[in-house]
Order: C-alpha cells, then sequence, then structure tokens
C-alpha cells in the first residue's frame, strides 16, 4: 500500500475511527510506521494473524487492505470489528499462554505490536512465542514484530532513571529491552531467519501527551512535531524508542 492510500485509509469515515483509543494525532502517529511497513508487505486475500490484536486497531487496518484477518489475545473480542465478515477472532488461555490455538501452517503472515517484550509477565516466555508463531507460519511466511523496546533508547534510560526516585511516569519502563544482537539471537534459536530490522520513533509520544495534553491536538503543534521526529530518527536511530524485525519461516 502507497502512502497516499495509506491517509486515506486514516480518513475513511466508514471505518472504525482510527483514533477512538488514542484521542489525538501525536499518540496514534507512532504506529505509522507499522502500518506503511505491512501495507508494502502483505498482498489482499493473505491470511493473516494479529497476535496480540488488543482493541483491534491493527486487525481493522488489516481488514481494510483486504486480508483475512484473525484475531488472538487474551482481551476479548475487539468490539470496533463487530460485523466484519474477515475478521475473525480467538481468545487465548491464560493457563497455556505460548498456545496459540490455531493449526499448523495456517499464516501467510503475522503481525505483532507491542506484545513480544510483555510476554513473559503472563508467564510466557519470548523464544517459545517464537517457535509457535513459527508453527503456525506457512513455509515462507514472515512474522512482522513492531514497537520492541529498543535496549539504547533515550527515552526508556530517561523514564528508568525518574521511575527509580520518583514515580511519576504513571507507569514502569519496559522490564525487558531488546538490542539488534538480542533480536538476532532470538531469531536464530527460534529456527527462523532475520530478514529486516530498524529502529524508529525518537520523541516519546505517550509522554509528550502527558506533558502537553492541550497541544496534542493543535495541528500546528502536530506537524512541527512530526517533522522533528522524522529528522531526529534519521540522524540518530540508535537511541529511538522502537525496534522492528521481520523474520521469515525457512
Amino acid at each position: 500500500m502507497n502512502t497516499i492510500k495509506y491517509y486515506e485509509y486514516l480518513k475513511d469515515k466508514n471505518l472504525v475511527n482510527y483514533f477512538y483509543q488514542f484521542d489525538n494525532k501525536i499518540t496514534a502517529f507512532q504506529y505509522v510506521f507499522p502500518h506503511k511497513k505491512i501495507g508494502d508487505s502483505v498482498r489482499k486475500g493473505d491470511k493473516v494473524l494479529d497476535w496480540g490484536c488488543g482493541q483491534g486497531h491493527f486487525s481493522c487496518y488489516l481488514d481494510y487492505m483486504g486480508c483475512e484477518t484473525f484475531g488472538y489475545s487474551f482481551d476479548g473480542f475487539p468490539e470496533g470489528l463487530k460485523g466484519r465478515k474477515n475478521f475473525s477472532y480467538k481468545a487465548g488461555n491464560e493457563t497455556s499462554p505460548v498456545k496459540i490455538p490455531y493449526g499448523n501452517e495456517k499464516f501467510d503472515s503475522v503481525v505483532s505490536i507491542g506484545v513480544l517484550e510483555h510476554v513473559h509477565e503472563t508467564g510466557g516466555d519470548q523464544l517459545k512465542s517464537l517457535e509457535e508463531i513459527k508453527r503456525v507460519l506457512k513455509k515462507g511466511g514472515c512474522f512482522y514484530c513492531f514497537h520492541l523496546p529498543n535496549k539504547f533508547s533515550w527515552v526508556e534510560a530517561m523514564v528508568s532513571f525518574i521511575y527509580k526516585f520518583k514515580k511519576i511516569y504513571g507507569s514502569a519502563p519496559h522490564s525487558k529491552k531488546f538490542s539488534k544482537n538480542d533480536v538476532k539471537k532470538m531469531v536464530e534459536c527460534s529456527g527462523f531467519k532475520l530478514i529486516e530490522y530498524q529502529r524508529y520513533n525518537f520523541l516519546p509520544r505517550n509522554l509528550t501527551k502527558r506533558i502537553f495534553p492541550r497541544a496534542v491536538h493543535n495541528k500546528a503543534f502536530q506537524f512541527v512535531f512530526e517533522k522533528i521526529d522524522f529528522i531526529l530518527s534519521k540522524i540518530f536511530p540508535f537511541i529511538c524508542n522502537q525496534s522492528y524485525f521481520c523474520a521469515e519461516k525457512i
């Protein structure tokens, strides 16, 4: 999907409001990179699993592109996707947190945003989860993992420092963060082949909403913020907040 069509998607009034769970564009646009990357990677008619679909904002995008979309999470059926013919959902079993309730080699692609770094918090394991994802992927299929916390993120370092002395951030920093070498090791140990790795999102979007609750709704502020984030992400990728990788089942 090209960039123009992507922004058409954001403006489509027939869709679930893309911002319904994000409140403002600065928070929501942290997902621009994942959406554009997937838009260029998957095809209409592909069977795609949204692993850890949450409230379904990414499943909504996959459905818009014409994918046969499957949601999986512990959160219940996403309200905004009720009635979608090309979307189906299965709930996870918290007593067996690694198991994905689908058969072998079912999916062309598996997509996930901000999930892999949390699986150990509910009794899971990153490596075992990757092995389970590989099981449900067709040969040659890819796992696209986004929002994996960058071990060298300047924001994570700042939040860790603040949280250590005074809990004013609202939530603790991620308990697991990953370098490129961590990702390579994890991917190779699970039997995947690493195809692509990238860091993105330099500025702290969620924190910006807390610090400037009114400014985040201002169009001029949004425009300047996006331009600065784009430039800084290009200059300082090593300390960006999130990382992405694509792993192929070989």
